[in-house]
């Protein structure tokens, strides 16, 4: 098999023409650091157990929360947020691990830390 497969040009034509690179699977949100992410947690937040992420080169917005022991459902599991950056009130505020604009609190704002797909230019 060549070293010259179609992906492989795909992926250096992208990188070459300033296309962009999706990451899935952040296991940690310290991973979020090695792709350009700069920590803009408030002081308070992080001793509740959030913590916020924003990317200068991409505008992306992301927060995540830690699993809270005993809870159920997403309290009990550690998850992603992604912030809207076009949200026009509470109904599109979040983003779902597709992209789609979706309500602060449903269900497909929380994104399981290997579904989250970051972008980098």
């Amino acid at each position: 098999v060549s070293k010259w497969s179609f992906a492989g040009i795909k992926s250096w034509a992208k990188s070459k023409l300033g296309g962009t690179k999706e990451i899935q699977g952040i296991k940690k949100p310290e991973d979020l650091f090695k792709y350009g992410y700069k920590e803009t947690t408030h002081p308070g937040a992080r001793g509740v157990g959030h913590r916020e992420f924003y990317n200068p080169k991409t505008g992306d917005r992301i927060r995540f929360d830690y699993a809270k022991p005993g809870e159920n459902g997403w309290k009990g599991k550690p998850h992603f947020h992604r912030f809207n950056p076009k949200n026009i009130g509470k109904m599109d505020k979040l983003l779902d691990k597709n992209g789609v604009p979706v309500p602060k609190g449903s269900t497909p704002s929380h994104i399981a830390p290997e579904e989250l797909i970051i972008k980098i230019k």
